[in-house]
């Protein structure tokens, strides 16, 4: 199951990158997400690691992360493994002459194990909801990049 959103942040795509291809910024614009650590050495590259935590329902749940791709200032995708919603994440961005364009998009690894078959029949409602919340954390992400530059 996916689901993306767009939304334009008034910052060059230079400190666009530099804000997110920081996973540990990530608690700061993405709901429930916290603690994002380094656990593999060197330079941030594809198959790099981390670990998080992630809040969701009422509990904590323990994360890690893979990079998948890292191709700087435009696009970075990571694999979630563990809690709740094991996942793939795409952050794109495009830059638009003193802004950035950026996409986010994620598909959900949804099978009777981690959702339940009650999920199958509900699919719209649950891409609805991938793309209200993704909506809402690009919202935060603009709403922390810009005035942090103003």
């Amino acid at each position: 199951m996916r689901g993306s959103a767009n939304i334009k942040v008034n910052r060059p795509i230079e400190d666009v990158w530099q804000f997110i291809s920081d996973l540990g910024n990530n608690s700061q614009w993405i709901d429930g997400v916290s603690a994002v650590e380094p656990t593999s050495e060197g330079e941030l590259a594809n198959g790099a690691t981390f670990s998080g935590a992630y809040r969701f329902d009422g509990k904590s749940h323990a994360l890690t992360y893979r990079l998948t791709e890292f191709d700087p200032p435009y696009r970075l995708c990571y694999r979630i493994l563990g809690g709740p919603h094991p996942s793939l994440n795409e952050v794109e961005l495009k830059s638009s002459g003193d802004s950035t364009k950026v996409k986010h998009l994620m598909e959900l690894d949804l099978n009777q194990q981690n959702m339940g078959a009650v999920y199958v029949g509900l699919g719209p409602m649950v891409r609805l909801s991938i793309m209200f919340r993704l909506k809402k954390d690009l919202k935060k992400l603009k709403k922390n990049l810009e005035a942090s530059y103003t």
